[in-house]
């Protein structure tokens, strides 16, 4: 085979130059695409260009991801109910398309600070929710029940997301 010209298929895989490389061999390659429409059956119709904000509007009915938290950035209001408990209420970005659920990975990712003293989260639960918002419940002690706060990330930690679910 000669640099800069094709070979048939016998000799080299394929129409493919001797110069070609395997954009496989290394896990962290990869290739992307763009303006792609896939479709069933056998006819094609015009191309739907949607832009990011309807994409993302779209992609948050099944899932709404709050992460990549520095610390001190702020996530919803909260009501001390009790000097254990806190009400945090978070209104969602889109309409979802079921009852959402919620994933917290840690306990301590929350504070709630009631213009006083900020109060580390030691439990977060899913306290309530419809399409349109959820309601966690943040456990830490030491709280004055009645008052109006804040609850924000306590850390800086990436790993630490909330995520609310209404996937299938």
């Amino acid at each position: 085979d000669t640099d800069n010209q094709w070979s048939d298929k016998t000799n080299n895989r394929g129409v493919l130059s001797p110069q070609q490389t395997n954009f496989m061999a290394n896990v962290n390659n990869y290739i992307q695409f763009t303006g792609i429409q896939m479709e069933v059956g056998e006819h094609a119709t015009e191309y739907e260009y949607r832009s990011y904000a309807t994409e993302l509007a779209e992609c948050q009915r099944y899932l709404y991801v709050i992460d990549g938290p520095t610390a001190g950035d702020r996530i919803g209001s909260a009501f001390c109910f009790s000097s254990t408990g806190a009400i945090v209420t978070l209104p969602l970005p889109v309409t979802m398309r079921a009852k959402p659920t919620l994933d917290a990975p840690s306990g301590t990712m929350i504070a709630i600070n009631d213009s006083i003293t900020a109060y580390t989260s030691t439990a977060i639960t899913l306290n309530g929710a419809n399409k349109n918002f959820v309601s966690l419940n943040v456990t830490t002690s030491g709280m004055t029940a009645g008052r109006g706060a804040q609850a924000y990330y306590s850390s800086t930690n990436t790993d630490n997301a909330l995520v609310i679910r209404a996937e299938p």
